[in-house]
C-alpha cells in the first residue's frame, strides 16, 4: 500500500515538474528571448559598418585602420609642419575635415551600438537568471527514477550556457572596441580642431589659393594656431607612447 502510495506521489511530482518545464519554455517565448537575441545581433553588426572614409593625401587606406600615432603623424605631416604649412592645399584640407568629421559620427553611432547591447544583455541575462532558478529548483526535487527529466534538463542547461558564451563574447569584444574608439575619438576631434583653425585662417586672406601671396602676412597670421597646434600633437604623440 504504501509503495503504490509513493509511486503516485512520484508520478504526481514528475506531473508537477513536467508542467513547470512547459511553463519554462512558454516563458522563453512570451519573453522574446530571441528578438533580444536579433538586436544584440544588429547592434554588433552596426559596430562594424560605416561610410568609407579616405583621407585627401592618403586615397589607399581607410580612416578607419589608422591607429591613434598615424592620425597625428598624417596632421603634423600634412598641415602643422612648419616646412609644409604654406603649401596647405584648401580643397584637400576640407576633403579630410569631411573624412574627419564623418569618422567621428561613426565612432559615436558604434558607441551608442554597444551602449543597446549592453541594455539588451541586462534584459537576456535576467530572462536566463531566471530559467535558471526554475531548472535548478527542478533538479534538486527530482527523484533518481525521473533520469530522463534530469537528461533534458542538463541538456537544457548546456545548451543557454553556449548561447550565453556565443552571445556575450562579441559583447566583451565591443566593449573593450568601444574603449579603443574612444580613445581613437579624442585624436579625431585634435584634428578636426587644427583643420577648422587653418581653414579659418585661409579664409579671412584674399586669394587663398595662391598662397605666393601674401605668404608673409598668412604665416604671421597663423603662427600662434600653427604653434599650438604642433605643441598640442607632441603632447599627444608623448602620451600615446
Amino acid at each position: 500500500m504504501k509503495e503504490r502510495e509513493s509511486i503516485k506521489n512520484n508520478t504526481v511530482e514528475k506531473a508537477n515538474y513536467n508542467e513547470k518545464y512547459k511553463k519554462i519554455i512558454n516563458f522563453i517565448i512570451n519573453c522574446r528571448i530571441f528578438i533580444f537575441l536579433t538586436k544584440i545581433l544588429t547592434a554588433i553588426n552596426e559596430l562594424n559598418t560605416g561610410v568609407p572614409c579616405k583621407l585627401a593625401h592618403d586615397k589607399v587606406k581607410d580612416l578607419k585602420y589608422y591607429d591613434t600615432d598615424e592620425i597625428l603623424e598624417y596632421v603634423t605631416v600634412n598641415y602643422t609642419d612648419s616646412k609644409n604649412f604654406k603649401n596647405i592645399n584648401k580643397e584637400k584640407l576640407v576633403e579630410d575635415l569631411i573624412s574627419f568629421k564623418t569618422y567621428k559620427v561613426d565612432i559615436e553611432v558604434s558607441s551608442q551600438s554597444v551602449d543597446r547591447i549592453t541594455g539588451f544583455l541586462s534584459i537576456l541575462a535576467t530572462s536566463v537568471s531566471i530559467i535558471l532558478a526554475y531548472l535548478l529548483a527542478a533538479l534538486e526535487h527530482s527523484t533518481g527514477q525521473d533520469s530522463g527529466f534530469i537528461v533534458r534538463n542538463i541538456i537544457f542547461l548546456i545548451l543557454i550556457i553556449i548561447l550565453i558564451v556565443l552571445f556575450y563574447s562579441p559583447v566583451v569584444v565591443s566593449i573593450f572596441l568601444r574603449n579603443s574608439k574612444h580613445n581613437k575619438l579624442k585624436v579625431i576631434n585634435h584634428a578636426i580642431y587644427i583643420l577648422e583653425a587653418i581653414k579659418e585662417d585661409i579664409v579671412e586672406v584674399p586669394e587663398t589659393r595662391n598662397f605666393d601671396v601674401n605668404v608673409d602676412y598668412l604665416i604671421d597670421k597663423k603662427s600662434e594656431t600653427r604653434d599650438y597646434a604642433i605643441k598640442v600633437t607632441e603632447i599627444l604623440d608623448n602620451k600615446s607612447k
